[in-house]
């Protein structure tokens, strides 16, 4: 293992790395700040901070309540106008409509869509969450391309050091390849659990700034993105940890088929050598 560690302790490969997971953070971050400064979005975030949490009656009745009042005054917009024309309004009666048309038309989008997450969608979610950055951490269909691109970079520039080492041991003793496949299975493996960790934690970190730590005991339904890929109502945490074993597997399985590939080719390079 310290001779698998000595071959990528270089410092081209070790900056490499580091602009990759830092790339990881700036991309999460970029994303996760731009979101919550988006149009709309602050609004939604200061309404929604009212009733996260489990789904009680009373914020049924609340959302419900509130709902209808935007509603209501949105389709009184053509009345109002016509009553005013025809002078069976005030001025001051008018111009206080308008006041509160223009706050429900502001917030009238973000209303709705608590109103359908907590109202509607009460039979599949147990609990509301403000998800504006779990939807984009936990989206099933985010891959970590930067994570992967990792573990391949290490892989190549650990086998492309050792060529002729490998051919050397390869002809000199019999268990030679068996020896260093085993070693080479699990430095594949010590790679990929500690950079699944970092990514992961990356991930974490930047989840309990944004949203909290009350939202990872939250159930994972309750996140947008994650609703209808959910067979398990699990919470938040646990889909994190989910996610951490996909990318370890994943990660590994791409090193394990480049390895067979590269195994192949010394083979070859092998049996050539022999004859």
């Amino acid at each position: 293992m310290k001779y698998e560690f000595r071959k990528i302790n270089h410092h081209l490969v070790i900056l490499l790395i580091i602009i990759l997971v830092l790339s990881h953070f700036i991309i999460c971050f970029t994303h996760l700040f731009g979101s919550s400064r988006a149009n709309g979005e602050k609004l939604y975030q200061e309404i929604a901070e009212q009733y996260e949490g489990p789904i009680t009656q009373e914020k049924l009745n609340q959302i419900t309540e509130e709902y209808d009042y935007v509603c209501e005054i949105i389709s009184q917009e053509s009345i109002k106008e016509s009553d005013y024309i025809n002078d069976a309004i005030s001025y001051e009666e008018y111009s206080k409509y308008r006041n509160e048309l223009h706050e429900c038309k502001i917030k009238e989008q973000q209303i709705t869509k608590i109103y359908q997450q907590i109202v509607l969608d009460k039979e599949k979610n147990t609990d509301f969450i403000n998800d504006t950055y779990l939807k984009y951490l936990l989206n099933p269909t985010r891959i970590e391309w930067l994570l992967f691109g990792i573990l391949v970079i290490l892989f190549l520039f650990s086998y492309s050091t050792e060529k002729r080492s490998i051919l050397n041991i390869c002809s000199c003793t019999k268990c030679g390849i068996n020896r260093i496949r085993k070693q080479k299975l699990k430095w594949n493996m010590l790679v990929c659990f500690t950079f699944t960790t970092l990514f992961t934690f990356v991930e974490l970190f930047l989840s309990i700034i944004f949203d909290g730590v009350t939202h990872l005991s939250a159930p994972v339904i309750s996140v947008e993105t994650v609703r209808e890929y959910s067979i398990f109502n699990i919470s938040v945490l646990s889909m994190i940890g989910l996610r951490f074993v996909f990318h370890f597997i994943t990660g590994f399985i791409i090193l394990l088929i480049i390895e067979l590939c590269f195994w192949n080719h010394f083979k070859q390079l092998f049996l050539k050598r022999v004859i």
